[in-house]
């Protein structure tokens, strides 16, 4: 399995594809085309937005972690992924098509094939086989939701069998150019943390976080040097949060690269 977070280049691709197609409502188009905010289910869940652009060109993004119910074996990948693909609709109406990640991705979450059915500005179905199974994605127009800009933090509690690990970390989250998407910058008594988080309707919300040992000598956590910064793990995790009397609050549930027999619970708290 494969983890990867939205620092940096791994966002050139599809901000080069917003810049272009934007993210309007597709109310006013013929149905798939426009930006689409889908909960995604299968072998893997989460959520992600999904644009079907004038000319048959696909473009996604979106944030997946296990399906722990399903069982989930090493061979899933799950993060923060993107996608490019084609659709085309049929003289009967039905619209089908496929889509794959980058050459240079790690998160792969290919569809050879899918079929996509829906109503304009309504809804929107996708049914379809990846390199994770099968995958479903329903959605609804998407919009500019809630504004996740500010400080956090988490009581991030890891359970393997009958053993818990608990440690608490503060983030910063500032807006990047992809609708809803944040970059994730903070630290822990003895980790640096990177990573994405996302946001969809209804709350929904997923993060995907690098951990690295804090550096000797320590520094403010605000970049990350591969070549001489301790990799610890990855993890992603996927929930909601709720606004109440002007403060965010919420969990998000997930696992950890690498070892799927753990679960990874954050209890989040914003600004």
């Amino acid at each position: 399995m494969y983890m990867k977070t939205g620092r940096g280049p791994l966002l050139v691709g599809v901000i080069v594809v917003a810049a272009i197609f934007g993210f309007g409502s597709p109310a006013a188009a013929q149905f798939p085309l426009g930006t689409w905010d889908v909960q995604i289910k299968g072998a893997t869940i989460g959520q992600g937005y999904l644009t079907f652009a004038p000319g048959g060109v696909l473009t996604a993004y979106g944030v997946i972690v296990p399906n722990m119910a399903k069982n989930p074996t090493e061979t899933i990948n799950f993060g923060f992924f993107v996608v490019d693909g084609q659709w085309l609709m049929l003289p009967n109406g039905e619209v089908v098509g496929f889509w794959q990640s980058p050459p240079a991705e790690d998160v792969r979450i290919d569809v050879s094939s899918f079929k996509a059915t829906g109503r304009d500005g309504v809804r929107i179905r996708v049914v379809g086989e990846s390199t994770n199974g099968s995958i479903n994605l329903i959605g609804v127009p998407a919009v500019v939701l809630d504004d996740l800009t500010g400080s956090w933090s988490a009581n991030v509690l890891r359970i393997t069998g009958m053993t818990q690990a608990r440690n608490f970390i503060f983030f910063d989250l500032t807006p990047t150019a992809l609708l809803n998407v944040y970059d994730l910058v903070g630290f822990g008594a003895d980790r640096c943390v990177y990573g994405t988080a996302m946001l969809s309707r209804k709350g929904k919300v997923g993060f995907v976080t690098l951990e690295f040992a804090v550096p000797d000598p320590p520094d403010d956590c605000t970049t990350v040097d591969p070549a001489t910064d301790v990799y610890l793990r990855a993890s992603g995790a996927v929930g909601k949060v709720l606004l109440k009397l002007g403060t965010f609050t919420g969990r998000a549930v997930g696992s950890d690269e690498g070892d799927l027999t753990t679960i990874t619970r954050m209890d989040v708290i914003g600004p």
